[in-house]
């Protein structure tokens, strides 16, 4: 079955697939934490699901619902400045800090997945949308297998 991923990184995928369930975890972890730190993402929620996710607290967990939440405002927001940005383009910086913060919101709530290949593949597709460096993402993860 394709993945997202796959489009974008078919040689990472293959890494990842052939990797033990600890590194793929170690991977969706390195790729939401580098999303959160490029995109700027502040929030009490990211915090907890990052604590979660170190603390292997995985699945339908509260610090995932929350992330959720927190996604669908950010989008929200994004949408909502992407509309105005055609007529005010000011706004463009705005919405497109949005864009990048939803999306690192939902790699951290794709590395909290219950399954550890989902949880790797989904999250770091989402971290390059928010950083928007495929090469960035795929060093960040690479040395995330090899470290675990």
């Amino acid at each position: 079955m394709t993945n997202r991923l796959e489009t974008l990184a078919p040689g990472l995928v293959a890494k990842i697939r052939d990797a033990s369930l600890d590194k793929q975890r170690a991977a969706a972890r390195a790729a939401a934490h580098l999303a959160v730190e490029t995109s700027g993402l502040v929030d009490p929620s990211v915090e907890q699901a990052l604590a979660a996710l170190r603390d292997g607290k995985w699945g339908d967990t509260p610090e995932r619902r929350a992330i959720g939440l927190l996604t669908d405002r950010l989008d929200a927001r994004y949408f909502e400045l992407q509309e105005h940005a055609s007529e005010h383009p000011e706004v463009e910086g705005q919405y497109l800090k949005h864009f990048s913060q939803a999306r690192a919101s939902s790699a951290v709530g794709f590395a909290l997945d219950s399954d550890a290949l989902n949880a790797a593949l989904e999250s770091i597709y989402e971290t390059h949308a928010a950083v928007g460096d495929l090469q960035s993402v795929v060093s960040v993860v690479e040395r995330a297998l090899q470290r675990s």
